[in-house]
């Protein structure tokens, strides 16, 4: 994204100035605006790096039809993309086999992205949100690394304190969400605390309780909340991504 340009999460939104204005060498820099800056306001952040074989950054061009994108590199498992105009950004995780949403209350479309080889993938829809014709679109694709992130689907119960476990690692950054448009997608950063029972939404939303509940030493915990833990009929189920952040390459 060129310049002072910022893709807001959430909402029909285009690219915007005054949020993160530049990445740079060893951090980031913020603008004014209350979204990103606002004076005694704490804020949380997550920062990736592109690497060959695990993360890949880049851009294409929608033509409203069949669009293949190749350069990847890889078979993604996770993608992010995120129009430059005024189209909701979304996840698609893995390609090809889970359901498209957005980030912020779950809304469901598919197919959207499909594999082809372990270089492309294809959009095969003519959503505006990832493949409207003449639209500029930035992506990143991911592909899962063990020690690196994790990713688990799992099927609401209701039931409190309910822990997952397993991962290998301390989860430092969960993302989950749920596949019913009523219900949000929501987050808990290691910055929040571990054992802290705090989540946020991608949109204005303030903290929230009984959603993720605490990153354990091998996984997560989540309460009763309808965000994360659903148990009346109709099955709910869930997608988490756990980011083991303090992970360095050997």
């Amino acid at each position: 994204m060129s310049g002072d340009l910022t893709k807001p999460l959430t909402g029909n939104t285009a690219l915007t100035a005054n949020y993160i204005q530049s990445l740079n060498t060893n951090g980031f820099t913020v603008g004014t605006d209350a979204r990103v800056n606002s004076n005694g306001i704490i804020y949380h952040w997550i920062a990736f790096k592109a690497g060959a074989g695990e993360m890949k950054v880049g851009t294409y061009q929608g033509n409203g039809g069949t669009n293949t994108i190749c350069g990847v590199g890889f078979k993604a498992d996770m993608a992010f993309i995120m129009s430059a105009d005024a189209n909701e950004a979304v996840i698609v995780h893995p390609i090809g086999f889970m359901p498209t949403t957005n980030f912020a209350n779950g809304i469901v479309f598919y197919p959207t992205v499909s594999p082809l080889t372990d270089d492309c993938f294809t959009l095969n829809s003519t959503d505006v949100r990832v493949n409207n014709n003449g639209t500029t679109y930035h992506y990143f694709a991911l592909k899962q690394v063990d020690s690196l992130w994790k990713t688990i689907t799992y099927e609401g119960n209701g039931s409190d304190n309910r822990d997952f476990t397993g991962f290998g690692f301390r989860p430092y950054y969960v993302m989950l969400r749920a596949y019913l448009a009523t219900y949000y997608t929501v987050f808990h950063s290691g910055t929040m605390g571990f054992s802290t029972d705090a989540s946020l939404q991608y949109n204005n939303t303030s903290t929230l309780t009984n959603n993720i509940q605490a990153l354990l030493p091998d996984g997560f915990q989540v309460g009763t909340h309808n965000n994360t833990n659903r148990s009346s009929s109709p099955t709910t189920w869930y997608d988490a991504v756990a980011f083991n952040l303090s992970y360095q390459r050997p």
